[in-house]
């Protein structure tokens, strides 16, 4: 188990990986097929969210920064 208080990242980015930590910016994709709370999608950058746009095949999307919650 692990203990709290040791979570430095709120999320990873979904194709890097890399940490998204808490109070950070990061995007979203503006799909709503993206944006369903159960696929949780989230990208570190906007270079991140393009790299998606291969896989996803969305006609008309952009990115849409978001701010990560405090804790």
């Amino acid at each position: 188990m692990t203990d709290a208080s040791a979570v430095t990242a709120w999320k990873k980015c979904s194709t890097c990986k890399k940490d998204i930590p808490f109070r950070a910016l990061y995007y979203t994709c503006s799909v709503s097929t993206c944006k369903n709370a159960k696929l949780g999608i989230v990208f570190c950058s906007v270079l991140c969210w393009d790299g998606h746009l291969g896989f996803a095949r969305h006609r008309s999307a952009y990115a849409e920064e978001e701010s990560a919650p405090a804790s």
